[in-house]
């Protein structure tokens, strides 16, 4: 088997499959959504954590690219001077063979990248904008308390009951009673008189 057509090919044929995330990937998982219930400051919170990832990851691979076009041309202008031993010369070959077949595997990481990118920049647009510290911290509590009654009643499904580890985190937030009832479950504490009185004063 030819191992460099065997991989032209794939990345030929991966042209339009995500070696990244895909776009429904990112709907669903990257905006915060994927531990549970969140918030829309939440979803922006996620939303810019990667974006500012991907942009980085980006970068690194431009310069990465970058450097294989020195390598390339460095390479080129060596072997046309034609003062090169032979091993000076096979050396070059080797850079430039290498330079050029990272330069094709770059070339898709980039393109899925952009693709990245747009897609998280679209859904972070599509949200309420935060405007200010205080208005992302009000909107904690009841992210926090969603978040853990979602896996306190996972758990519940799962096992029959609630983990220590949730059961701990709910009363460090304030929630002081967790029971699974027939109606299901069921939250009590100060953090759930706050929560209630936020979304009464909405």
């Amino acid at each position: 088997m030819d191992i460099d057509q065997l991989e032209s090919e794939i990345l030929t044929a991966a042209e339009h499959v995500p070696f990244g995330n895909s776009c429904f990937q990112i709907a669903a998982f990257t905006g915060g959504t994927e531990g549970g219930p969140t918030t829309p400051a939440r979803r922006v919170r996620s939303l810019l954590l990667n974006l500012d990832s991907k942009i980085q990851a980006l970068r690194e691979a431009q310069y990465k690219r970058e450097e294989s076009v020195i390598d390339m041309d460095e390479a080129d202008a060596k072997l046309a001077k034609g003062d090169l031993d032979e091993f000076d010369a096979r050396r070059m070959q080797l850079q430039r063979t290498r330079a050029a077949n990272n330069i094709q595997r770059d070339d898709k990481l980039l393109r899925d990248c952009m693709i990245e990118i747009q897609a998280m920049y679209a859904e972070w647009k599509s949200l309420p904008p935060v405007t200010s510290r205080e208005q992302f911290e009000q909107q904690e509590l009841g992210y926090w308390i969603n978040r853990l009654a979602g896996n306190a009643t996972l758990q519940i499904k799962a096992s029959g009951r609630i983990d220590f580890g949730t059961l701990e985190a709910l009363k460090q937030i304030g929630v002081t009673d967790a029971a699974d009832t027939a109606g299901g479950l069921q939250l009590a504490g100060p953090a759930i008189e706050t929560y209630q009185r936020q979304i009464g004063g909405r």
